[in-house]
């Protein structure tokens, strides 16, 4: 196909854009596919008829143009992103995860996907993922509504969830394993070095270490508000790793002695 001027191409995209902010979308996705035919490879006007299908509910629809966006743009987190939260409406929480985690992986800073990946953890059940994602959300943007009300829903629907579970008659023990600063540097630069266990450590693990206080701080608010009777946490030296495996053992089964 020949191609004509970009900037023809990017005057229907960027129209098509802001009739899709107007909520006028059958004209955003024609401006958008006129973009497209005169362009082919441009990944902004897929993305953007994608998001214009999507507010129609065109599922399957929308999914193709982000993917033909991914498959233009590889690093394009937005794409990922908005792919996620299709994937997510649709109850497909695994596919929406791989999403977030491009997203994320692509834009460290990228405080709502943070949080839509928060979402998805805690519609899995996995609330202390949750709760951390929501509070990576907030570092990042202090000012986020949704991610502290997020936050303290998850912190809620945990309680709840244990609650039941040992009304139920199981035993719950929580264990936090905590390790000095020092400490991780240690076994990050050991496992670094190691080629059977490097492809464990993450570029992620090395950014979230920058971020060593915060965590704690998150930590401190976590043990406080989901520290029971009936599910309560225990805090595990862990620099020693035979010391932290039999003081678990000892945990687990005086919690369970006191059970029966």
């Amino acid at each position: 196909m020949t191609r004509l001027s970009p900037d023809a191409a990017r005057g229907h995209n960027d129209l098509g854009h802001a009739l899709a902010d107007k909520g006028v979308l059958d004209e955003s996705i024609a401006e958008s596919r006129q973009a497209i035919r005169l362009d082919p490879s441009y990944a902004e006007a897929h993305y953007n008829a994608g998001y214009a299908l999507s507010s129609k509910g065109d599922v399957d629809g929308a999914i193709g143009e982000l993917r033909e966006a991914i498959r233009l743009k590889p690093d394009y987190a937005y794409a990922f992103y908005n792919r996620g939260l299709i994937y997510a409406a649709k109850g497909n929480f695994d596919r929406a995860l791989a999403d977030y985690n491009e997203a994320i992986r692509l834009d460290p800073k990228y405080a709502t996907a943070f949080n839509n990946r928060g979402f998805a953890y805690s519609n899995k059940g996995q609330y202390d993922r949750a709760i951390a994602d929501y509070t990576e959300a907030i570092r990042l943007n202090p000012k986020y509504v949704y991610a502290y009300n997020n936050r303290g829903n998850a912190y809620r629907a945990k309680g709840e969830f244990e609650r039941a579970i040992t009304d139920d008659g199981m035993v719950v023990v929580k264990f936090w394993i905590h390790i000095s600063k020092k400490e991780q540097l240690d076994r990050f630069k050991k496992r670094e070095k190691d080629p059977w266990k490097n492809w464990k450590l993450t570029e992620e693990d090395w950014r979230n270490r920058e971020k060593w206080d915060a965590y704690i701080e998150a930590l401190e608010e976590m043990f406080e508000k989901t520290d029971t009777d009936y599910a309560p946490w225990t805090i595990i030296e862990g620099n020693w790793k035979w010391w932290a495996r039999v003081k678990a053992l000892k945990t687990v089964v005086n919690a369970i002695e006191r059970r029966v």
